[in-house]
């Protein structure tokens, strides 16, 4: 919902993620093993929606810090992704290469081998960023958004 109020600036978006962010205040307050990421992933997407950079990175941050002291490597790997987006809209170069590596590593953990190498090829990234067992494969080159 936060994208798409970034988006289309439609006050109904911002709403809708209000609600779903109260519902996971609440969940995360029950069972914080498997809600709190989740709840600071929203977090971060509202400050980001806010133009709030310094609370979206903090949220950002303690998403990925509790998805890692959890072992979700399948949510650390889509907040790193999510992250790597929202740095790449701020125009921090090194921070987007950070969270691509990152997401990455966290797919693989995860099993996802497919779509590690799926967000490599879909984004344009120097071969420093590329795990060294991907850099002798053909890259396509295309934006990251």
């Amino acid at each position: 919902s936060f994208y798409w109020a970034r988006e289309t600036r439609e006050p109904q978006w911002i709403q809708r993620g209000m609600n779903a962010l109260a519902a996971f205040e609440d969940w995360s307050k029950l069972s914080p093993w498997d809600s709190l990421h989740r709840y600071h992933l929203l977090k971060a997407e509202l400050h980001h929606s806010q133009g709030d950079i310094i609370r979206a990175i903090e949220s950002f941050d303690a998403a990925i810090a509790n998805t890692k002291k959890h072992h979700h490597y399948s949510y650390e790997a889509i907040a790193c992704e999510w992250a790597a987006h929202f740095y790449d809209s701020i125009g921090n170069n090194d921070k987007t290469k950070e969270m691509i590596q990152k997401s990455h590593d966290a797919y693989i953990k995860w099993g996802a081998v497919k779509k590690a190498e799926a967000l490599i090829k879909l984004l344009q990234v120097v071969p420093s960023v590329i795990p060294s067992t991907m850099q002798n494969q053909n890259q396509p080159s295309m934006s990251f958004l």
